[in-house]
């Protein structure tokens, strides 16, 4: 089931990425992905949001970013 929504935002503005959080009926799952920023973005304000739908039970365990090379 559709619990809630992701994005990730640069400046608040630029969304480069989204998608739907399912329910997981208490089991921990992961959301990967790569995000290509363009070089004239490079140093803006980077934010991962959750959007929680208010049905069921939310949780983030953990999040990380590394950058390839």
């Amino acid at each position: 089931n559709h619990v809630g929504n992701w994005d990730v935002t640069l400046e608040n503005k630029k969304t480069v990425a989204s998608g739907p959080l399912l329910g997981t009926a208490g089991q921990p799952r992961r959301i990967e992905g790569m995000l290509n920023i363009e070089p004239s973005d490079a140093g803006k304000p980077l934010e991962i949001r959750t959007n929680y739908l208010a049905q069921g039970d939310l949780q983030l365990i953990s999040s990380s970013l590394q950058k390839m090379p």
